[in-house]
């Protein structure tokens, strides 16, 4: 912490150094109550300019798909847990879905570590504990698309909170506008907006809402960025090696969460790729315990069969060859490649007992 030196000072009257501590610090109102700190300091040129964008809440009326006899976390759609591993999904949270989260995935541990995949491009800002992402006011409708490593992308975060602070101080009655869609349409040309009044009780950038969910969860938080676009995943395999390269060096135990907006399509990506490695993980765990004897080879055999190989749901009758990967290119390639086939079966495997409650897959590859 930085220090401040103090020289001699006229007394000040009780009354008149409350007022002069008041005006000094704006998070105090006229009435006492606490409002939203405004920065007054003159901000850094930011790397994207969003001053003039709208901002949409995250969560919306029909965000959550799963089967309703899936538990559900209060403030994180799509929240589940990938069976028998360390690795969860979500959309984007509310602040108190997000330390529920973060003490269900530290699973009783003092300061665990947990890595925290957000598996989206866009900025997210939290009003009120809720989050919401920018709109350009001509494209309402579609999600930003930005390559932000991890440092831009808290700048970029920072200055929408910003943005969003100065609009606050220059209302007159504490709110701030938003915009939302009337009605959610999977199509977005059939999606109208609607614009909100928000009474404003704090904003708060993204990386002040990790912080803080950490420290009351009190978990060892690692959050890692893996800008996909939505529907779309990297043809150079920089998505892959991304969450590869940010788990293999760690234990099969550590936990990882995966993030976007909805909790879909990217989570369901990360989530994936996350088990496959982890699978590596835990069978060279395990031959290694058998080969010091700890665990017999019959045993062996059946915790990797439990693990990796049972179905544990009922698979579809007469379910179209199509549905289940075997397109003729795959089939090609399976020949093509050393291993090919087995791996195709494993990751079928995964898909297969993962399906029924990830509920995002159209077919499996």
């Amino acid at each position: 912490m930085g220090t401040s030196k103090m020289g001699d000072q006229e007394e000040t009257s009780p009354e008149k150094k409350e007022e002069v501590e008041n005006v000094e610090n704006p998070e105090v109102v006229a009435d006492g109550n606490e409002a939203v700190p405004v920065e007054d300091e003159e901000e850094e040129i930011p790397l994207m300019d969003l001053s003039s964008y709208f901002v949409k809440p995250d969560q919306f009326e029909g965000i959550h798909i799963l089967d309703e006899k899936f538990e559900k976390v209060a403030g994180a759609p799509n929240f589940r847990q990938l069976p028998g591993f360390p690795i969860f999904g979500t959309g984007q949270p509310t602040e108190a879905g997000m330390l529920e989260i973060l003490k269900r995935a530290k699973a009783g541990r003092d300061n665990a570590k947990v890595i925290w995949f957000t598996v989206r491009q866009e900025p997210v800002v939290y009003v009120n504990g809720a989050p919401y992402a920018p709109r350009a006011p001509d494209a309402l409708h579609a999600h930003m698309e930005t390559k932000l490593d991890k440092a831009e992308l808290a700048s970029v975060c920072a200055h929408l909170a910003n943005v969003l602070k100065k609009r606050l101080k220059n209302s007159e009655d504490g709110t701030i506008k938003v915009h939302k869609d009337k009605n959610y349409a999977e199509n977005p040309m059939e999606r109208s907006d609607l614009e909100e009044i928000v009474k404003v009780e704090s904003i708060k950038d993204l990386e002040s809402v990790y912080k803080e969910c950490a420290e009351q969860s009190g978990v060892n938080l690692v959050v890692v960025n893996v800008p996909v676009v939505e529907d779309q995943a990297s043809s150079s395999g920089k998505t892959f090696d991304n969450i590869i390269n940010n788990l293999k060096d760690e234990p099969a135990s550590t936990p990882c969460v995966f993030s976007c907006q909805m909790g879909r399509g990217r989570t369901t990506l990360g989530m994936v790729v996350a088990c496959l490695l982890k699978e590596i993980q835990l069978t060279e765990d395990l031959k290694k315990m058998n080969e010091m004897n700890l665990v017999s080879s019959e045993t062996l055999k059946d915790l990797l069969y439990e693990k990796f190989e049972r179905v544990t749901y009922e698979p579809v009758e007469d379910e179209d060859p199509l549905c289940k990967g075997e397109f003729e290119v795959i089939k090609q390639l399976c020949e093509a490649l050393p291993g090919g086939s087995e791996a195709k079966r494993n990751l079928t495997l995964f898909l297969i007992n993962a399906d029924h409650l990830l509920r995002v897959l159209a077919f499996r590859t």
